[in-house]
């Protein structure tokens, strides 16, 4: 599965230290772009987060690439199917748990590539050999986000704020 998703993961370390608190850099980008070696190296470099980190206290600097946009929604299902037992929640972070609405838009998506071949075969085997560049241009910006179902997150956080439930630090 590793060759198939292909996930970087980007470990600093100081040298001669143990024992060290973790921090975990997710880059930004509403999971349609981005990386973790983006042209800001002040901000993704681990290298310069060690730096500033050693006038305080030293971290590890951890940072992770993943797929973005239509590459990653391929797989979210077959990640879920094949790893159900792991991931018990995996299904609440597709912004298209309505299997109608995904099925529109992959209808859509092989309308405007000109994959519509009569059968599921032909269509695969169309979308297979188009470019990487017209199929994410076709897919266009679709913005992602998770879904509050009271699992993870047992609550709404824009209902505590507006309760004024927070910590004030």
């Amino acid at each position: 599965m590793a060759k198939k998703f292909n996930i970087q993961l980007n470990i600093w370390v100081t040298v001669n230290q143990s024992l060290l608190p973790v921090l975990v850099w997710v880059h930004g980008g509403g999971l349609q772009s981005g990386c973790s070696s983006q042209s800001i190296p002040r901000i993704y470099n681990g290298t310069n987060i060690i730096a500033r980190s050693l006038q305080q206290q030293s971290v590890i600097v951890v940072t992770i690439n993943y797929r973005l946009g239509v590459l990653d929604d391929m797989y979210s299902t077959e990640l879920i199917q094949e790893n159900s037992s792991e991931w018990p929640t995996a299904g609440n972070y597709l912004y298209y748990t309505n299997k109608s609405n995904a099925l529109d838009v992959s209808n859509k998506i092989v309308q405007n590539m000109n994959c519509s071949k009569g059968n599921s075969e032909m269509t695969l085997a169309c979308l297979r050999n188009s470019s990487i560049e017209n199929l994410t241009t076709t897919y266009g910006y679709r913005q992602t986000k998770p879904i509050v179902d009271g699992y993870f997150f047992h609550f709404i956080h824009q209902q505590q704020l507006k309760k004024e439930n927070i910590i004030k630090i």
